[in-house]
């Protein structure tokens, strides 16, 4: 709880911001309402980005002995469930911004432009004469699909 409110003080004092998380799903001894208190509060955050991880035990650690593995299938099908609710609250975030200026440094050339990441932790597709590799360029947030925000203009 004390995590959610601190989360939810960053949101009431920043405008926007990216608030991120990496989760290990399946620690040995994670029972279903464990996992599914971590969903409960990844929505409440309404994190824009979750970075998933199955547990996996390293021989030596003392988690890699203790009771209650978790099976892997559960693992991956929390995993499955943890994904879908990540896309859900990414997609709601980048939604957030729409119509924003955004400053994106520019990373990679693709098929039909380039591609870059903005500063707020949100892959976003430039047009063709963004500019180059390395250098920072400012849009407007467009419409968001496949897992990026489109640029409206440069």
């Amino acid at each position: 709880r004390r995590y959610i409110d601190r989360c939810q003080m960053l949101k009431d004092r920043l405008d926007r911001p990216a608030i991120t998380a990496d989760i290990i799903v399946g620690f040995p001894g994670e029972t279903d309402a464990e996992f599914a208190e971590t969903i409960a509060a990844s929505r409440a955050v309404g994190f824009s980005k979750i970075h998933i991880f199955p547990f996996s035990p390293r021989r030596g650690t003392p988690a890699a002995t203790m009771p209650d593995q978790v099976p892997a299938a559960v693992q991956q099908e929390r995993c499955r469930q943890l994904a879908a609710v990540e896309a859900e609250l990414r997609d709601e975030f980048f939604r957030s911004l729409l119509g924003r200026r955004l400053r994106v440094l520019v990373e990679s050339k693709t098929d039909t432009g380039w591609l870059g990441t903005s500063c707020r932790y949100a892959p976003v597709d430039l047009a063709a004469n963004a500019a180059s590799v390395g250098h920072l360029v400012d849009v407007t947030a467009g419409v968001a699909r496949d897992g990026h925000i489109v640029a409206l203009s440069a």
